[in-house]
C-alpha cells in the first residue's frame, strides 16, 4: 500500500506528525480542510477582496455587517476551526513530546479573537447548536445572505455553489503570524485481526478506490479533495481547476497544512475537553486564559 500515489498532506504521511515513520494504518477517503467562502456579490459592491489576515478579517466584517440583517462573518465554534487559528497564531495544540499545550498563548489569542468578534466588534454570529447542527446554520446563513463570509469545509464547495443565488468566491483562511489549516475527513482502516482473506479483499478494494477514475469522480462530484496525485494531474489536464477556481484555491491551501499529532487521546480531548469549553467561553465571554488552563488540566488527566 505504501506505493500508492497519495497526496502527502492528505495521507497518513503528511496529515500526522511522524506519520511516514509509522506502520501504515489508514488510506485517505473523503479529506478536507477548512476554507473561507465569500458572497461575491456583496464583496463586489463593497469593492472588497477576501481578507488575507486577521486584521483584514475584522475590517471586512465591520464593513459588511448590517445590524439586524446581516453578519459580516460566521464560523462554527468548533475545535477544527479553533485549531486552524491556533496554527495561524503560531502555536500547536500538542508539543513535540505529545503533551497537550492547547496552543499555550496562541490558543488564548485564537479564543480571544472569536470573543472580540462576537462581543466587542459585534460582527460575528456564534451559530446555535453543536457539531454539524452549527455547521448547517453557517451554511444556511451564508446561502440566505445573512452572513457575508464564512469558514466551513471544502466538502461543501459543490453544495454552496449549486445553491447560492450569488457568486461564491473561495479564499484561503486568513493568517495571523503564518498560514495554517488542519485536515479533516476520514480514512479507510483495515482491522488488524480480520481474517487474511478479508484483509486481502479489502486491500484490493482500496487499490481500486485509489485508481484515478474513482479519486477523480469523488472529488469532482463533491468538494472533497482528490487524494491521489494522478487524480490531481487529470483535473489540471482536463481543465477542471480552471473551470472551478474554488477547488483550485483548496489545492493551493494544502501548502499550509499543519499535521495533527500522533496522539491516541486526541479525540477525547477534542470532544470531551475542548469543544464544550470553546462554546461556553465564546458565548459567556469568559477569560480565555483561565478556560484553556482548566482545559489543559482536564486533558492531562487520565481518560
Amino acid at each position: 500500500m505504501r506505493e500508492l500515489p497519495l497526496v502527502r498532506p492528505l495521507a497518513q504521511a503528511g496529515a500526522f506528525r511522524g506519520g511516514d515513520a509509522r506502520p501504515l494504518y489508514g488510506i485517505p477517503l473523503n479529506r478536507s480542510t477548512p476554507l473561507m467562502y465569500c458572497n461575491g456579490e456583496l464583496f463586489a459592491k463593497a469593492k472588497l477582496a477576501p481578507p488575507s489576515t486577521w486584521a483584514e478579517l475584522v475590517e471586512t466584517a465591520r464593513v459588511l455587517t448590517k445590524k439586524g440583517e446581516r453578519w459580516g462573518y460566521e464560523v462554527p465554534i468548533s475545535w477544527w476551526f479553533w485549531v486552524a487559528m491556533v496554527g495561524q497564531a503560531g502555536g500547536r495544540v500538542f508539543d513535540e513530546e505529545g503533551r497537550p499545550t492547547l496552543g499555550a498563548e496562541a490558543g488564548v489569542r485564537a479564543l480571544r479573537f472569536w470573543q472580540d468578534l462576537v462581543h466587542r466588534e459585534q460582527v460575528m454570529r456564534p451559530p446555535p447548536g453543536r457539531d454539524y447542527d452549527a455547521w448547517n446554520v453557517v451554511n444556511q446563513d451564508f446561502l440566505a445572505g445573512r452572513a457575508a463570509f464564512v469558514w466551513t469545509s471544502t466538502a461543501y464547495i459543490r453544495y454552496l455553489e449549486d445553491n447560492a443565488k450569488f457568486p461564491v468566491v473561495a479564499a484561503p483562511l486568513p493568517r495571523d503570524v503564518r498560514a495554517s489549516v488542519p485536515t479533516g475527513g476520514t480514512f479507510f482502516v483495515i482491522v488488524a485481526h480480520a481474517p487474511d482473506d478479508e484483509k486481502a479483499g479489502a486491500a484490493r478494494f482500496l487499490r481500486f478506490f485509489c485508481e484515478t477514475d474513482q479519486a477523480y469522480l469523488l472529488s469532482t462530484r463533491t468538494g472533497y479533495l482528490p487524494v491521489t496525485t494522478p487524480a490531481v494531474e487529470r483535473m489540471h489536464a482536463e481543465g477542471f481547476f480552471a473551470k472551478h477556481p474554488n477547488d483550485a484555491v483548496a489545492q493551493v491551501q494544502l501548502a499550509s497544512v499543519d499535521p495533527w499529532p500522533w496522539e491516541p487521546l486526541l479525540f477525547r480531548i477534542e470532544r470531551d475537553v475542548v469543544d464544550p469549553r470553546l462554546e461556553e467561553a465564546v458565548l459567556l465571554d469568559r477569560d480565555p486564559a483561565v478556560v484553556l488552563r482548566d482545559a489543559r488540566a482536564a486533558a492531562e488527566r487520565p481518560g
